[in-house]
C-alpha cells in the first residue's frame, strides 16, 4: 500500500503522524513537568516560563518545522537517501 504513494503524499502523511504523536508525548511531559513544577522544581518561575526552560512551550520541533518550510533533506537522510546539491553554472 505504501509503495504506491506518491512522495509528496508520504512526506505529508509523515509530517501528520510526527505531529500527533509529538503533541501525545508533549502531553505526557507536561503533566509531569506540573508536578515538578508544584514540587517546586522551578523556583520562582511561572508554570510558562518553566514549561518554555524544558522546551516544552507551543513550537513544534525542528524537525516538523524544516518540514513546513519542505526543506525534506532531513527526512531523506533518515530514510537513506542521499540529497545531491544541484550547483548552478555560471
Amino acid at each position: 500500500m505504501i509503495e504506491n504513494l506518491l512522495f509528496s503524499r508520504f512526506l505529508e502523511l509523515q509530517n501528520l503522524l510526527l505531529k500527533a504523536k509529538w503533541e501525545e508525548t508533549r502531553e505526557t511531559y507536561i503533566q509531569s513537568a506540573f508536578v515538578g513544577w508544584q514540587m517546586g522544581a522551578a523556583g520562582d518561575k511561572t508554570f510558562g516560563s518553566y514549561l518554555s526552560h524544558l522546551g516544552l512551550s507551543d513550537e513544534l520541533p525542528q524537525s516538523v518545522e524544516s518540514q513546513k518550510k519542505g526543506d525534506n533533506t532531513e527526512v531523506l537522510a533518515r530514510m537513506g537517501i542521499v540529497a545531491k546539491k544541484v550547483e548552478k553554472e555560471e
